[in-house]
């Protein structure tokens, strides 16, 4: 009976301890790999930080090259890394300037995650590790490349709407981006790290396991195409990296037009429209956009100045000085739209009343060289050639730079000659 009981009681011991022990090699095997991965999560990252910005710098080169293929024309102009940001500039008001930044210092979180899960599991050989993480490298570049070209599209609409009032995208377009930035960032984060572990594990389980026997290592190739195709592919970013970057260029009005096109309700993006058009010399193309500009927001000063200027230059002068006034209406004294007036009026052959915006312009601002200088020459060419002298004279003691033009002293010299012991006639300001 005891030799039974004892028999029973060794029995029970044992049957629990299988269990126990599985469950014992289970913990042991998950902290083991927690603790792998903490480790090369702490080295890769070490590793990586002297990495980041020539990692950045590839991520903008290649995103404006996908850029040079999808947008056409382009708004985006320019990308300029700068560390871990990257500097937007773009033509949108006509003038290639900054439009905002984009900054990736998280993005190095989801990279060294990423390489730390694929080189986490137990692979048969130093070689082996440098295919896998040159291969996971790769694969995180292409990922966050995607990443980066719809972060720098959206960064780039969200600045445009705020600073500008103006969209870049269609609704689809938008619709589309915020999609992409929720699925993108999804993939970053979580899919792209577990990805490539399983796949490391699911290469390693496929090959028998992650032990090597000397022999193994006789009898398997070097992998020199794999070494040198990884080699290959770093010295192609390194080139890359030293690219040099492309700097803002000139406003595209074909860009500009599509931004017009895109907020027919802006007349901010028809006035910067028509300011490239005018800069480029197209002026009745621009004189039509100014219009568009002035009948989509009739409180836009700056584009009866424009409509004014572009006027003039297509000899419409009578058109141009409706322009002006209609500018001084809205925005009294404003000194482009007063020069502008008198202009239009100098050369349409109004001269009295040229003389009389001129006289205007030097009562409010007694220092202005140019309108001395051109109410003398319209006081000349009413034959008040004595009551010119004095302004002409007062144009050249304000702007000294006038004097260069010979043939402007010339003629200050002739009539000096000229009015030498007169009195100026009555009336010789106006």
């Amino acid at each position: 009976m005891a030799g039974r009981r004892s028999s029973s009681s060794s029995r029970s011991p044992s049957g629990s301890s299988g269990p126990s022990s599985s469950f014992g090699r289970a913990i042991r095997r998950s902290l083991s790999f927690l603790a792998r991965v903490g480790t090369l999560f702490v080295v890769v990252g070490a590793v990586w930080i002297p990495l980041e910005g020539i990692f950045v710098r590839l991520l903008s080169v290649a995103t404006d090259g996908i850029l040079a293929l999808v947008e056409h024309p382009r708004l985006i102009t320019a990308l300029i890394p700068d560390g871990n940001r990257i500097t937007l500039y773009s033509d949108l008001t006509g003038t290639p300037a900054r439009l905002t930044f984009v900054n990736f210092e998280s993005v190095h979180v989801s990279v060294v995650a990423a390489i730390a899960l694929a080189l986490s599991v137990p692979l048969k050989s130093w070689m082996a590790r440098f295919r896998t993480c040159a291969a996971a490298l790769m694969l995180v570049f292409l990922v966050m490349l995607v990443v980066c070209v719809v972060q720098i599209e959206t960064a780039a609409e969200a600045a445009a709407r705020t600073q500008l009032g103006l969209s870049i995208h269609t609704t689809g377009q938008s619709a589309l981006l915020e999609w992409l930035m929720r699925k993108s960032s999804l993939l970053a984060v979580f899919i792209l790290p577990a990805a490539l572990f399983l796949a490391s594990y699911g290469s390693v389980a496929s090959q028998g396991g992650g032990f090597e026997t000397a022999a193994d290592r006789r009898l398997r190739p070097p992998g020199k195409a794999a070494g040198y195709a990884c080699l290959a592919a770093f010295l192609l970013c390194g080139l890359v990296a030293l690219w040099p970057m492309r700097t803002p260029g000139a406003a595209s009005a074909e860009g500009l037009r599509r931004i017009a096109d895109l907020n027919p309700d802006s007349g901010l993006a028809r006035f910067h429209l028509a300011r490239e058009l005018e800069t480029r010399g197209r002026f009745a193309d621009a004189r039509e956009a100014y219009e568009r500009a002035i009948a989509t927001d009739p409180g836009l000063v700056e584009a009866y100045l424009g409509a004014g200027n572009v006027c003039s230059k297509l000899a419409d002068y009578d058109r141009a000085a409706a322009y002006f006034e209609e500018a001084l209406r809205r925005a009294p004294g404003d000194r482009t739209a007063r020069h502008g007036l008198a202009a239009a009026r100098l050369v349409a052959g109004l001269y009295d009343q040229a003389a009389q915006s001129y006289a205007e312009i030097l009562a409010s601002d007694p220092r202005d060289a140019s309108a001395e200088k051109n109410l003398g020459i319209t006081l000349v060419r009413l034959k008040r050639r004595c009551d010119a002298l004095p302004h002409l004279e007062r144009s050249l003691a304000l702007d000294p730079s006038l004097s260069r033009d010979e043939a402007f002293g010339a003629h200050v010299a002739a009539l000096r000659r000229e009015c030498a012991g007169r009195e100026p006639g009555p009336g010789a300001g106006s």
